[in-house]
């Protein structure tokens, strides 16, 4: 939300800004594996994944979880009338890009 309105704020146009959906996630090592509560200090990136290859980087498919999430459901246009693009159009999209 920060990004969204900083650019909005200093002149860019609402209707080109785009909210992305990461399909990775970023790992690291923990300092101490006992202390790993929030803010919690590391050592560095986490180990590779086999298909990235990349310290610190996983793949969506590389860390076996079970898909997306949506929070909050009543936040996506569940009308269909302001976006114009069907009912729930983000939820949607990522059904389809699922295979749901």
């Amino acid at each position: 939300e920060y990004a969204m309105n900083y650019w909005k704020n200093n002149g860019a146009p609402a209707e080109k800004l785009l909210v992305g959906f990461p399909t990775y996630g970023k790992t690291f090592t923990l300092q101490s594996p006992s202390n790993h509560g929030i803010g919690a200090p590391s050592s560095g990136p986490g180990p590779a994944g086999p298909y990235t290859r990349e310290a610190g980087l996983l793949a969506y498919y590389e860390n076996n979880f079970g898909g997306a999430m949506v929070w909050t459901i009543d936040l996506d246009d569940f009308t269909g009338t302001f976006c114009h693009q069907g009912k729930y159009p983000l939820i949607s999209s990522l059904k389809k890009g699922l295979g749901l």
